[in-house]
């Protein structure tokens, strides 16, 4: 209130923006930490457990994701070029869905905003054995004929 006893509107205003801009930085720390956990254990699963910390780290969280990917270091500076990241980060994040022993589908889902985070999730935490060996067993079979006899 003001020294005439009307309230302006400003203080309430300021106070429901205030909130407004907690609430949002709440909403930003709760997304890192869930984004770098799940991309924490994704790298596990994808045998980069040495460096998995990286996924804490913003730069070096690009760097993590190319190992998990099983590419090059230089697939990072590709990252930098402007419309080519765009199918450089589709083709990484369809290579870790499959590293995973998830379906590309994942990897596709976690361009998409809001969907990311039901992909990484799935993905960093889904028990993939299934998947996994029958596509491990697909390949065996193929490159190794059973004795018939």
């Amino acid at each position: 209130m003001n020294e005439s006893g009307y309230d302006s509107g400003f203080e309430s205003a300021s106070g429901i923006m205030q909130m407004l801009g907690v609430m949002g930085w709440l909403f930003f720390v709760a997304a890192y930490a869930y984004f770098g956990y799940t991309l924490y254990k994704i790298a596990q699963k994808c045998g980069c457990s040495k460096n998995a910390w990286w996924a804490w780290v913003p730069v070096l969280s690009l760097f993590l994701l190319v190992q998990c990917a099983k590419k090059e270091w230089w697939w990072v500076l590709l990252c930098l070029v402007p419309i080519v990241n765009i199918i450089i980060i589709a083709i990484i994040w369809v290579e870790v869905a499959k590293h995973t022993g998830n379906s590309p589908f994942w990897g596709i889902m976690a361009l998409l905003p809001f969907l990311n985070f039901v992909a990484l999730g799935v993905m960093a935490f889904k028990n993939n054995s299934s998947f996994g060996s029958s596509f491990q067993e697909k390949e065996v079979s193929s490159t190794h004929p059973q004795n018939v006899g």
